[in-house]
């Protein structure tokens, strides 16, 4: 179910995201996107950090059970 909310965001924000909208596209549309895209820029910089520690030498790291 969709309720519609306000969310208030300053004039430059929102001609920012008017600038983002394609023909056809809503705000919901940029928004939905911009979060797409952010959760996948933070799944692989996880993954980048795993791959570092995984590379590690082991001397570097901290033993977890004391």
């Amino acid at each position: 179910m969709s309720v519609d909310k306000t969310i208030r965001v300053s004039e430059e924000t929102r001609e920012r995201l008017h600038e983002m909208k394609d023909v056809g596209e809503s705000y919901d549309d940029v928004i939905t996107e911009l979060i797409r895209e952010r959760r996948m820029r933070n799944r692989e910089e996880l993954a980048e950090r795993m791959r570092e520690t995984e590379e590690m030498d082991s001397d570097d790291l901290v033993p977890l059970d004391g």
